[in-house]
């Protein structure tokens, strides 16, 4: 199944999904918000918290789809950058759920178990919408091309041995993904474009984002800033 191919204009998708968290949570309540790392998503997340409703704040749940296995408040976690651009924009939602750090949890198998049970406490069942970043070699999350990670079933695993520093982090699975309700890629640069590329017409885990595009159940739109279009070949570009 390929995914649904947009420009990514950060104003835009940000009203989006903005208007999107609003209207779910006043529908159903909580809603569960899977959050990337890095900062490229800096803009687009910064943007969402200006433009949302102040009463969505109290049944939206910020969580991470995965993070590095250092302390709580290390330079290198994932959550600080993403919490710092968030504020950016607003004030953050009332309940925020990083994943725990290594100063936390002498084992992290222990740390990937508390975070499946904030999950499962929060709300019941899979991501209402995960925002995941790609990587120049098609990895999302903390799955990786050909890694045993890729074969985890559980909610959260530990991923070990990984290609890229630090060694050890905890991750999101590919099966709880993949149930999310929505999905959104960011695509951003021309080496990530490429990887698209690739993982759209040679599907595998060599390139582990195509693994999501193989259930009809979830929507997955990808998100592609114009350096990342110009590597897609032409039946994959949008239709303008």
């Amino acid at each position: 199944m390929v995914p649904e191919i947009l420009a990514y204009e950060p104003e835009k998708l940000a009203e989006n999904i903005a208007r999107s968290l609003d209207y779910w949570v006043r529908e159903q309540g909580r809603f569960s918000l899977g959050l990337p790392g890095g900062r490229s998503p800096g803009e687009l997340l910064g943007l969402i918290g200006r433009k949302l409703h102040p009463e969505t704040r109290e049944d939206l749940g910020l969580f991470w789809v995965d993070e590095r296995w250092v302390p709580k408040g290390h330079t290198d976690r994932n959550d600080g950058q993403i919490i710092e651009a968030w504020r950016a924009g607003g004030q953050l939602p009332s309940n925020v759920f990083p994943m725990p750090g290594s100063d936390e949890y002498v084992n992290p198998e222990d740390g990937a178990h508390e975070y499946t049970k904030a999950l499962e406490k929060w709300k019941p069942g899979p991501l209402d919408l995960a925002i995941l970043g790609l990587g120049e070699d098609g990895h999302v999350a903390s799955l990786f091309p050909h890694h045993p990670g890729l074969m985890e079933t559980a909610p959260v695993f530990v991923c070990n041995n990984s290609p890229k520093s630090p060694e050890t982090r905890l991750s999101l699975s590919l099966p709880y993904l993949r149930q999310s309700r929505a999905i959104v890629v960011l695509v951003l640069g021309a080496q990530k474009g490429r990887a698209l590329a690739e993982a759209l017409e040679f599907p595998g885990a060599q390139r582990p984002v195509s693994l999501l595009f193989t259930l009809p159940s979830p929507s997955v739109k990808c998100y592609l800033d114009s350096a990342a279009l110009e590597q897609l070949p032409g039946d994959f570009r949008p239709k303008s």
